[in-house]
């Protein structure tokens, strides 16, 4: 049979028309699969993070759930709730540390995720000790413009950035700490009596002392047994701020030039560094910036006891460490 040429040519173009409308759809039904596919991975997905955070949230309530107890009676909770989303904790042993914590969050959907938090140490109620010496403190101030005199047993420690940089030394002894305690918090207080010059702006830096030094007896210009501007002891020469303080301040407070009273610096990491013999304690260093003139704190020496400088320290052990404060030498 014969077919026009026509009609042949025809079947020719029709055919790879087929087979690209073929192809199309198989990729059209591949990437509608795929899509399903990617937004079903996605929910679940979704749903496990879900789950995952309210895991974490079960395992911070047993955390804290274990800083209350004390110890001893830690307790599991069942179907702890944050809204339409649960929770569940197990805590084992039920005393003593360390401990290890399984948290289970749940969806909405009932998607599940656990995380196990194993040797976790736990710590007993937080306890609170307050340094304040009288005379056997140590302290002491040094002049610029007396670069010789040592004011070690001054009642009257002056701070000032200018015309003349005087700086205040301070020392706590940490020894009755606990050895093995951890430092929750340490505040640094002093009084303030007065202040020549200074603005709403002004502001103290404490620094950390790198070089020991010795306090001395003077008072005024009547003795030079101790630290001054030009030495550690009295003898020893050294020159500010080469190697005898850090670079770096390690906690700032402004001064309200027209408050007299209490005014304090955050210096937990350097009292906890003290304490676990990472640094050397040789004490603090305490300088103004240049708008203050001659501001007055009282020392260790003052008769009035209640305003010397004191260092408040938020401590704890590990649940069946001795955690016992002993008395400094």
């Amino acid at each position: 049979m014969h077919y026009p040429e026509n009609t042949v040519q025809n079947g020719y173009i029709l055919l790879p028309v087929i087979l690209a409308l073929t192809i199309l759809a198989v990729l059209s039904y591949q990437l509608t699969t795929e899509s399903a596919l990617n937004v079903g991975s996605a929910v679940r997905n979704q749903e496990m993070q879900t789950a995952k955070y309210v895991a974490e949230a079960g395992l911070q309530h047993a955390i804290w759930q274990l800083n209350q107890a004390n110890c001893s009676g830690y307790s599991d909770f069942t179907n702890g709730s944050l809204g339409e989303y649960q929770y569940n904790t197990s805590i084992t042993p039920k005393n003593g540390s360390p401990v290890t914590i399984i948290a289970t969050g749940t969806d909405a959907n009932g998607t599940a995720y656990s995380i196990k938090q194993e040797s976790m140490k736990v710590y007993q109620t937080y306890q609170t000790l307050i340094l304040q010496p009288g005379s056997e403190g140590k302290d002491a101030w040094v002049d610029a413009n007396s670069p010789k005199d040592n004011f070690g047993k001054s009642n009257w420690m002056t701070i000032s950035g200018n015309p003349t940089e005087k700086y205040f030394l301070g020392y706590f002894d940490l020894s009755s700490l606990p050895p093995e305690s951890k430092i929750i918090t340490a505040s640094l207080e002093m009084y303030m009596d007065s202040v020549t010059n200074a603005t709403s702006s002004s502001s103290f830096s404490l620094f950390r002392m790198t070089q020991d030094w010795i306090e001395g007896t003077g008072d005024w210009w009547d003795a030079r047994d101790g630290v001054n501007w030009d030495t550690s002891d009295g003898s020893t020469t050294w020159t500010w701020p080469d190697n005898h303080y850090s670079i770096k301040a390690i906690a700032t407070t402004k001064i309200n030039p027209s408050f007299d009273g209490w005014h304090s610096w955050d210096i937990q990491k350097l009292v906890s560094l003290w304490h676990s013999n990472k640094i050397s304690n040789f004490g603090f260093l305490i300088k103004a910036d240049s708008s203050v003139q001659d501001a007055g704190f009282y020392s260790s020496d003052f008769k009035n006891t209640s305003k010397n400088p004191k260092l408040t320290i938020t401590y704890t052990c590990e649940c069946g460490v001795s955690c016992v404060v002993g008395n400094p030498p």
